[in-house]
């Protein structure tokens, strides 16, 4: 992300919208299985169907073939990478 921001500030239009990802949905679901799978943490995952709003899409996934065709960025980190990464870091927060 940092270097498509990077990139966007030096060749990215003015005005314009672009969507920074992977163009992969993933669900809470998967996301929570990944990380337990890499750190071996045991998690029951329920869900609360009175919480679901009709209103919520049950799918978005971006594309990011607009950034890639105006500056030539896209996607190099693996999620789970990016997953280690993040739990490295809010670990290190709590120490």
């Amino acid at each position: 992300m940092v270097r498509a921001y990077t990139l966007l500030l030096e060749k990215g239009e003015r005005g314009e919208i672009y969507n920074v990802c992977s163009g992969n949905g993933r669900t809470i679901r998967s996301i929570i299985q990944s990380l337990t799978e890499l750190y071996g943490i045991s998690a029951a995952i329920e869900e609360d169907p009175s919480r679901f709003r009709p209103i919520d899409n049950p799918k978005i996934i971006g594309s990011y073939a607009k950034l890639q065709n105006a500056i030539g960025w896209h996607p190099e980190v693996e999620f789970e990478e990016s997953l280690k990464s993040m739990f490295q870091y809010w670990c290190s927060r709590l120490r």
